[in-house]
């Protein structure tokens, strides 16, 4: 199968709520095509399984990683540069609060 097929079967999860699949397809689609920059969003997309607001942190990694890809391959996505900018800020954000109170009880 080709990277537009991986791709397509992706969407076709993403619409369906199957996040786990949409990702394992998306990850396929940009293993065959690293320049296909739908599936690169798609990947970032998936990634979050729907936790737009509280991803965990491999999520938010996962998705960040999507994110730099595809700017990488089309840098005029700003959706892609405000959801890394969003999950830097408020990920990045909670490890520093998480770190501040464990010091803390040191």
């Amino acid at each position: 199968m080709g990277a537009e097929h991986h791709y397509l079967d992706a969407v076709e999860a993403f619409d369906k709520g199957d996040f786990e699949l949409a990702f394992d397809e998306a990850k396929a689609a940009t293993t065959i095509d690293p320049e296909h920059v739908e599936a690169w969003v798609l990947y970032s997309d998936a990634a979050l399984a729907g936790e737009t607001k509280n991803p965990t942190l491999s999520q938010a990694a996962k998705s960040l990683n999507g994110c730099r890809k595809a700017i990488e391959l089309d840098p005029m996505l700003l959706q892609m540069w405000v959801r890394g900018g969003q999950l830097l800020s408020d990920n990045l954000g909670l490890l520093d609060i998480m770190h501040q109170t464990k010091y803390l009880q040191l």
